[in-house]
């Protein structure tokens, strides 16, 4: 005696089977963002015992232990790295703009930029972000580019007047 469904029944049980995974996936949200909620407050709410009777289901308990531990990393990590902003494109242009005209009838290459902004301003730069931000210079027309990852300046240069000192 097989049980088999027509083609009418199946999309009414997969609605069915999707409304209870939602209610599912639902309660377990709620859930997680009461503990993360509680967590979050200086005072702990008290916490009722459960009757002596009820055990709550393994599955959820995984999810609270796995949710409290990952609550603690992401704070040993906070500790650990404090936050840097993130060197925009914009910016590693002005900066790598700023170093060409400082050395301007000199070639320059990635690695000297990188490394001159780290020791001068303190800015990390990834060479992925000066390569778009040397693209974009050599559009503009102020950079020239002599070789493959080798930049010049190609402005003039403004030179102070030297001025006696006698």
């Amino acid at each position: 005696m097989s049980n088999t469904f027509n083609i009418k029944e199946l999309p009414a049980l997969l609605a069915a089977a999707r409304a209870g995974g939602r209610a599912e996936g639902y309660a377990e949200a709620k859930l997680e963002m009461a503990l993360e909620r509680a967590n979050a407050s200086a005072e702990a709410p008290e916490i009722q015992k459960p009757a002596e009777n009820f055990t709550p289901p393994a599955q959820k308990l995984d999810v609270v232990e796995k949710l409290k531990q990952l609550g603690s990393q992401a704070e040993k990590a906070e500790q650990d790295t404090p936050y840097t902003t993130r060197t925009t494109v914009a910016m590693t242009k002005t900066i790598a703009l700023d170093y060409a005209k400082s050395v301007a009838p000199r070639i320059v290459g990635p690695s000297e930029i990188i490394k001159n902004s780290k020791k001068t301003l303190n800015v990390f730069i990834s060479f992925g972000t000066l390569k778009r931000a040397m693209d974009s210079l050599i559009e503009a027309g102020e950079i020239e580019q002599t070789e493959p990852s080798r930049w010049k300046y190609k402005g003039r240069i403004e030179t102070v007047a030297l001025k006696s000192v006698r």
